[in-house]
């Protein structure tokens, strides 16, 4: 039969601000853990320009406070998903789908900044902001979202395995 399928549009999903979505305490040792790595690990260059960027995936790092942050992380996709489900006028509960979660970590300074670019293996992609103290700009902590279709590349992915990809950054 004949049927219209959106093609080419995004949804943006907002949480609670961080501080109602993780602890003081959690944020404080997360951005502790990202500026130590900062100081062991060199940065990588993807998308950063200035500033810092960690090369693999944060949430390999066993310590406490990055094993909490999984679970927060699984807890707004899933959300999310249930949220576009019904925006789309389905009933009921969304079917089951696994996770493979990957978060990266970002420190921008002042002056550092972020290009545009693509997740091209991933299905959702989001920002935690950790801190933004000492932020002397108003346009500080920006973000800016294009078409995603504008500058694709082709992926190939596994059916079935939807992938988030978050960078974090802390100052």
């Amino acid at each position: 039969a004949d049927a219209v399928f959106p093609l080419h549009w995004t949804c943006l999903y907002t949480a609670a601000p961080p501080s109602t979505i993780l602890s003081a305490e959690l944020r404080q040792e997360l951005r502790k853990i990202i500026l130590r790595l900062a100081s062991e690990v060199p940065s990588v260059q993807r998308s950063n320009v200035g500033g810092w960027q960690l090369g693999e995936d944060l949430l390999q790092f066993s310590e406490p406070p990055i094993e909490q942050l999984a679970p927060e992380i699984a807890t707004h996709v899933r959300h999310f998903v249930h949220d576009l489900w019904r925006s789309a006028g389905k009933s009921g509960t969304p079917p089951r789908f696994g996770l493979r979660l990957e978060a990266w970590a970002n420190i921008n300074r002042q002056g550092d900044y972020n290009t545009p670019h693509v997740h091209p293996s991933s299905h959702i992609s989001g920002v935690l902001y950790l801190d933004e103290s000492g932020v002397e700009h108003d346009d500080a902590g920006c973000i800016q979202f294009r078409k995603p279709y504008s500058d694709l590349r082709a992926a190939v992915h596994e059916a079935g395995e939807p992938r988030l990809s978050h960078w974090w950054r802390s100052r």
